[in-house]
Order: structure tokens, then sequence, then C-alpha cells
């Protein structure tokens, strides 16, 4: 199952791509200090006038504000918008982790038979890959992005994820050869889900970085695992 965002309208996806907020930024930090300078001199200087709790009193208070209430406006106006703003992205960053979520769900379940200790960790940090994931926009362009999410991420799993393999344990931690390794393709499967497009040469790169991340001892005998893998296949094999 791929990840499917088409439900998010085109229009939202462009605006939140544009990073808006940003532009909000500098007005504010300029705009926000001044008017509460503004505010503070002005009411520094009512202090000298006795205040009447009447409608005329009312006026000549908000009347000595006039001078600024382009500056208020304003003010108001692009810090409302700016939150606003915040508010849309959150919203659809949230709806992108619940999808996003939801397919992952799906294809660790698939794993979980061999792979049941891969499929808790990941469940565990999942929303913490998303973050990082979520600012690529669940692009792999380069090698540095992925090693980064890699190295962070699963670096230090990788091994867990092998010794506790099931398929591992039914073939007696025998390996047909050196490069093989019995949690590669899981975590392959899973990860795939996890983003939307990787760069050619992609999957290639996550299968060398994985299997040289494992640093597991590896007992090689390719007649043993055959025997293993044939007997297994003519069921009632029960390892060792």
């Amino acid at each position: 199952m791929k990840l499917d965002f088409n439900k998010y309208s085109s229009e939202l996806e462009h605006f939140v791509s544009l990073n808006i907020d940003k532009f909000f930024i500098l007005p504010i930090v300029v705009l926000f200090p001044v008017s509460i300078i503004s505010f503070v001199l002005t009411q520094i200087e009512l202090f000298h006038y006795e205040f009447s709790f009447t409608r005329e009193g009312l006026d000549f208070y908000c009347q000595s504000f006039s001078n600024f209430k382009l500056l208020f406006a304003s003010t108001l106006a692009i810090c409302t918008t700016y939150w606003g703003v915040l508010s849309i992205k959150q919203k659809i960053k949230q709806d992108k982790l619940a999808a996003w979520k939801e397919a992952m769900d799906e294809r660790v379940e698939e794993k979980n038979e061999d792979n049941p200790i891969m499929c808790r960790e990941i469940k565990q940090i999942r929303t913490y890959i998303f973050e990082d994931l979520y600012k690529l926009n669940f692009k792999i362009k380069n090698k540095k992005q992925f090693d980064f999410i890699f190295d962070k991420h699963f670096s230090k799993l990788s091994g867990h994820f092998e010794t506790c393999n099931k398929k591992r344990e039914r073939f007696e931690k025998i390996y047909p050869n050196k490069d093989y390794s019995y949690s590669l393709e899981a975590f392959q499967f899973i990860f795939f889900t996890m983003i939307t497009k990787k760069y050619d040469g992609f999957t290639k790169y996550l299968q060398n970085k994985y299997k040289t991340s494992i640093k597991v001892h590896k007992i090689v005998n390719q007649k043993k695992y055959q025997e293993i893998k044939k007997k297994i296949k003519n069921g009632g094999y029960v390892p060792q």
C-alpha cells in the first residue's frame, strides 16, 4: 500500500509548500514591538488625565489612540493571519500523520509474524520518523538524506531486528552466505511505505547499508541451509 495523500486538496498542498508563514515573521518582529511601545507611551500620557466612566470619557480614551489605529490594525491583521496559516499547516500535518500511520500499520502487520520485534520497535518510534520524513516531503532524493534517517532511527536497532527474526530461529541461525540477511526484506518492505519517492539506485544502497549495520555473527553453511529449507518446505520440521 502506497501513501495516498490525494484526499488533500492540491490548493492546500501548494499553499503549505510555499511556506507563506515565513513571510509574516519580519513584519511581526517589526510591528508588534512598535505597537506595544506606542500603546504603553499613550497609556503613560493618559495617566495625566482623570478617567471618567462615561460615554465622553470612553470616547476620549479611544481617541487618544487614533494616531496609531492603522498601526494597531495592521499588527492585529498580520498576527491573526499568521496564526491562521500555522493552524492550517498543523491540521494538514496531523491529517497526513493519520494517513501515514494507517498505511504503516497495514505494512507492519504483514511482516509481524517473522519480525515481531522489528514491528514493535518501528511502531514505537514511528512518530519521530514521521517528523523527519515530513520535512523531506516523504522523498529520499539522495544518500545523505537516507543516511540521516537510517542512522538516527535504525542503525542501533538493525542488529536487534536480525537476531530476533523468527525465520532465523527456524533456520537455526544458519546463513546461506555472508551477505544474507533474514530481516532485510521486511525492513525494506516497511520502509518503502514510509516514503513516496526515492532516487535511482536507492534500493541497492538501502540493502547494502542495512546489511552492513546489523553486525551479527553469521554461521555460513550453504549445505545445511538448503537441508533445513527443504525440510521446512516438506513440513513438520522443528529446529533443534
